[in-house]
């Protein structure tokens, strides 16, 4: 059995590195990042020996604290959450980046809609996530103007729109102070508050 030779181990050492540049990313973060599916496919497959590995693999976050899927989600990459998805424990879903947003939420923030539709539909309870100023992603849809996300966010549960941040604010005061209201007058008619 032939070893790397010192040059193979350079090569090997400098494509992680470019793969991984400053941001400490794996090299599935650089390929869900890139939107490189078929790269995501091969990796995955790599690390199915046990669930710790796994786990491991997906659990892993840079700098920023972002995961992979975090990494796919905020670049609206839905392909790669959907595969991405299929390996996720729950609670994995959930982790927060150190912005303070999991993958749902960022989805949510960027105006990802079925991105948010494919991660509500494995785990409902993300929609009740938060930040650490209590803003739902509820709020930053509707703060960034995202008309489609507050619809569908608000069918699933309209309590969501009662849900204010730590300052007071919900998210028809953030559509309506970022001048978007008009867009979102369908989507607050779900009124918890008037019994309908």
């Amino acid at each position: 059995m032939e070893t790397p030779t010192g040059q193979q181990i350079f090569r090997q050492k400098k494509m992680t590195t470019q793969l991984t540049g400053k941001r400490d990313d794996t090299p599935l973060h650089a390929v869900a990042r890139d939107g490189n599916l078929e790269l995501v496919m091969e990796m995955i497959p790599d690390n199915l020996g046990e669930a710790a590995e796994l786990a491991l693999l997906f659990s892993k976050q840079n700098q920023a604290g972002e995961t992979a899927l975090y990494v796919a989600s905020e670049r609206g990459h839905v392909d790669i959450v959907k595969e991405l998805i299929k390996y996720y424990d729950t609670g994995l879903a959930g982790l927060r980046a150190r912005n303070g947003y999991d993958a749902f939420h960022i989805a949510a923030k960027q105006g990802h809609l079925e991105i948010v539709e494919v991660l509500m539909g494995v785990n409902p309870d993300l929609s009740l996530t938060f930040d650490s100023s209590n803003t739902t992603a509820l709020h930053s849809a509707a703060s960034q103007g995202h008309v489609e996300v507050v619809k569908f966010l608000l069918e699933k549960s309209s309590a969501l729109a009662m849900i204010a941040k730590s300052n007071g604010i919900t998210a028809l005061h953030s559509a309506a102070r970022n001048g978007t209201f008009r867009d979102f007058e369908s989507p607050f008619e779900y009124r918890p508050w008037t019994c309908k």
